[in-house]
């Protein structure tokens, strides 16, 4: 891919306050944005057809275990990645071209307590 199909892939996804806007959504929501509950935010990270309930059919069918290592390509804020490591326990990186979804990605992280046993989100180019 070259840099000017990645800038543009950056440009069309980025957005300032991301993070901000999340925290806006759980708020609007009604609930507290330092302890969501896990299924609100999965409401808003899960960025593919049908959410979460995808997400955990494709664990399944996969058949990811614990002592597995997984890389997941594009994974925008995170949601799938953190589902995966906080249901499964096996070490997830994630890899996206947006900086501000890593960015989100890794706030989340720590919000939820996966940020050292999976669910690191990096690869972009600054």
């Amino acid at each position: 891919m070259t840099e000017e199909i990645e800038d543009g892939v950056r440009g069309h996804y980025a957005g300032d306050g991301l993070m901000d806007r999340l925290v806006a959504a759980l708020v609007e929501m009604g609930h507290d944005p330092d302890d969501p509950p896990a299924e609100a935010v999965s409401l808003l990270d899960q960025m593919h057809i049908r959410g979460a309930a995808a997400t955990t059919e494709l664990h399944d069918a996969v058949g990811i275990g614990p002592d597995d290592s997984v890389l997941d390509v594009g994974c925008g804020i995170g949601g799938p990645a953190r589902a995966l490591a906080a249901r499964l326990g096996c070490p997830v990186t994630g890899l996206d071209l947006t900086p501000g979804f890593c960015a989100c990605a890794r706030e989340l992280n720590y919000l939820f307590g996966v940020e050292d046993s999976g669910g690191d989100c990096r690869g972009q180019r600054p």
